[in-house]
């Protein structure tokens, strides 16, 4: 899709891209809010998945944080890239070992946390010549508010009609 066409001819796209922006804020997690997302729409098929293009932890210590690049799928729709840094303290040892061995999305690894994110930036992406349309960054956050992570989303064309 050509996004300066699309947007020189109205501003259906946009009106689509900022409801996109609004359902990603009103869940806990992207992996959730793309599934719900993505289902009425035919969008790919079967779970969302994490293809996972790198990861580290910083340390065994205390301290120690984590991160995690990743491709968020559906069946074979490309959705989005995110890369998240955790903190490990926060998380399980089963959790940590969860993320660094297979390709489970994070929220789904963290939703015995009951997390839920607090986006700090979003932004229409339209003037890049690419496929992404919409930009997320987010602090992720347990039940009683300690945050868990820091999260920058680029969420593609592959997600508006």
């Amino acid at each position: 899709m050509d996004l300066s066409e699309a947007f020189a001819g109205g501003a259906d796209i946009a009106d689509e891209i900022g409801l996109l922006s609004r359902h990603l804020r009103a869940y806990a997690t992207a992996s959730e809010a793309l599934e719900a997302w993505c289902e009425p729409r035919a969008i790919g098929e079967g779970p969302i998945r994490a293809e996972v293009a790198g990861s580290a932890v910083s340390s065994s210590g205390r301290r120690a944080i984590g991160y995690r690049r990743v491709r968020l799928l559906r069946g074979a729709a490309f959705l989005s890239t995110a890369e998240i840094r955790y903190r490990c303290e926060a998380l399980s040892p089963a959790m940590i070992l969860t993320l660094e061995e297979t390709d489970v999305p994070f929220g789904v690894v963290v939703a015995p946390l009951r997390p839920h994110r607090v986006t700090t930036l979003a932004r229409i992406a339209g003037d890049r010549p690419t496929q992404i349309v919409l930009i997320h960054h987010a602090t992720v956050v347990d039940r009683c508010g300690r945050p868990i992570a820091r999260v920058r989303e680029a969420y593609r064309d592959s997600l508006i009609a």
